[in-house]
C-alpha cells in the first residue's frame, strides 16, 4: 500500500510540472517580442553563408517595379486582389 501512495504521489506532482511547463511556455512564446526587447536578445535569426544580401536573387516582374527598381505596394497588393478575384471566379 504504502508504493501505491508514493506512486500516485509522483505521477500528481509530474502531470502538475508538466501542465506549469506547458502554460509558462507557452506564455513566454506569445510574449517573445517583449522578452526579446527587455533583455537585449533575438529569438530568431535567419543564418545564410552567402556573402550576397539575403533577398537578393528575387526579382519581381516589371509591372510591380517602380521606375527606380523598387518594389511598387500599391501593385503588388493590387496583383493580390486580382489574383483572389481570379481564384474566387474559378472556384479554386
Amino acid at each position: 500500500m504504502k508504493k501505491t501512495g508514493i506512486f500516485r504521489g509522483l505521477a500528481a506532482l509530474m502531470s502538475f510540472l508538466l501542465s506549469i511547463s506547458v502554460i509558462v511556455g507557452n506564455t513566454l512564446e506569445s510574449f517573445s517580442t517583449t522578452i526579446d526587447t527587455a533583455l537585449g536578445t533575438q529569438s530568431e535569426m535567419m543564418v545564410t553563408d552567402d556573402k550576397d544580401a539575403v533577398y537578393d536573387r528575387f526579382t519581381p516582374p516589371a509591372e510591380l517595379l517602380n521606375e527606380d527598381g523598387t518594389g511598387n505596394s500599391h501593385a503588388l497588393i493590387q496583383a493580390a486582389i486580382d489574383l483572389n478575384r481570379e481564384q474566387a471566379a474559378e472556384g479554386t
